[in-house]
């Protein structure tokens, strides 16, 4: 395969968040409140713009949009830098883990070193994930970079994968996606073409997995395996 398109969270990254659980707006109230002229139920006046400005398909919600419009209510206008900014204050607060998995930079290395072009196809909010990428070291091993919060639709909408594809001009027969969860990265991919390596990991959604011999490409959960059999594609 020349081309290796990834998923981030629970494929390359272990991740483990709270955010917008009733101990993270506990956490985080003397922030928000320091941001706002008027004091807010931030929980509640958050969940309520969600339910009202979230879409209910594969559109991807924009968390930018939600906080700009949850500090307007507050008294307080921020700019998208602002934004950006504050947002990445709020994901520490939540952060509990953040680590690549082990032998994720020596594969990458050795992945670009026999000529692999590789993308990363994520969900994910930019506002949290661009400084994540930036602090775990992964934009120099990628080709491209792409985040369901800056395109608008998110996996599994073939959208999203199909124009990654055409963005970078790539072979759906050339091409390669991994990711660890079986409806959105497997069903995803092959709504446009795309084969599948599927990973189980401990954040994987095991209610929509369907039996391992239904899956070609199916790794039970060793990076090590994973990556030894990507340099072997």
């Amino acid at each position: 395969m020349r081309n290796l398109i990834f998923d981030l969270y629970g494929t390359l990254a272990d991740v483990r968040t709270d955010e917008w659980s009733e101990d993270f707006w506990r956490r985080s109230g003397e922030y928000l409140r320091s941001l706002t002229v008027r004091d807010l139920d931030f929980a509640g006046e958050f969940r309520s713009l969600m339910a009202e400005l979230a879409p209910h398909d594969e559109r991807e919600t924009d968390i930018a949009a939600i906080l700009s419009a949850l500090f307007r209510l507050g008294g307080a206008e921020y700019s998208g830098a602002q934004i950006a900014a504050i947002g990445h204050t709020l994901r520490l607060l939540a952060t509990q883990k953040l680590r690549l998995y082990p032998g994720t930079p020596e594969a990458l290395r050795g992945l670009r070193a026999q000529g692999k072009r590789l993308y990363l196809l994520s969900n994910a909010q930019a506002i949290f994930t661009a400084p994540e990428l930036e602090q775990l070291g992964l934009l120099p091993y990628f080709d491209g970079v792409e985040l369901s919060s800056d395109f608008g639709w998110r996996k599994p909408s073939p959208k999203f994968f199909q124009y990654l594809l055409q963005k970078y001009a790539l072979a759906p027969d050339e091409s390669v996606y991994i990711g660890n969860d079986y409806a959105s990265d497997m069903r995803g991919a092959a709504g446009v073409g795309l084969q599948g390596v599927y990973i189980r990991t401990e954040s994987s959604p095991l209610a929509a997995e369907p039996s391992r011999w239904s899956i070609p490409h199916f790794l039970s959960g060793s990076h090590e395996e994973l990556y030894d059999y990507l340099l072997r594609l």
